[in-house]
């Protein structure tokens, strides 16, 4: 799979961890992160959308290293966004740039991606159907979808689960195999 392991911790916790992993300059306790492929969740602050956001830095990094030409799509979409100052994401672009402000380049791209796939896309995808960047969601959600093992389940679908519909299904389709 795409991660090692999953942690669920409190924000106490979660701030010891970073401190133990030697990250610095964190401005506000995050819902959650990945290290090393390992997922770690913050329980007093976890929101739907932050499994979803936290998984695709998974996956973004997969596609990275596996469909360069999808990552490269996607982050040169958000790169024209970042530069466009009537951006269609813009106030997501600025949630990114307040609660990260140390991120710079790549990075910064790919957290503006997982908070786009965090927040499902619904906003854009109902508001803009025929923008370049929804169509880019809809195709990076039908490859999550495929490694999670939700391809069973129409992309809308899986946008709009709750936490219980989504890890339910996720874990029906491990235990199948």
């Amino acid at each position: 799979g795409l991660n090692n392991s999953i942690y669920k911790m409190d924000s106490e916790m979660i701030d010891e961890k970073l401190n133990e992993l030697g990250v610095k300059n964190v401005v506000i306790t995050p819902k959650g992160f990945v290290h090393n492929g390992d997922v770690y969740l913050n329980v007093d602050s976890l929101s739907i959308d932050t499994p979803i956001h936290e998984f695709s830095h998974l996956y973004i990094n997969w596609l990275k290293n596996n469909k360069k030409e999808i990552y490269d799509r996607g982050v040169n979409l958000i790169k024209n966004e970042v530069s466009n100052k009537d951006s269609e994401i813009k106030s997501t672009i600025d949630y990114v740039k307040n609660t990260q402000p140390n991120l710079t380049d790549d990075s910064f791209y790919e957290e503006i991606l997982s908070q786009l796939i965090g927040e499902n896309g619904a906003k854009l995808i109902e508001t803009n159907r025929d923008s370049n960047m929804t169509r880019w969601i809809l195709k990076t959600w039908d490859e999550i979808k495929k490694i999670l093992g939700l391809s069973k389940y129409s992309t809308e679908k899986v946008m709009n689960m709750t936490l219980s519909e989504y890890t339910t299904s996720i874990t029906t389709d491990l235990l199948e195999g």
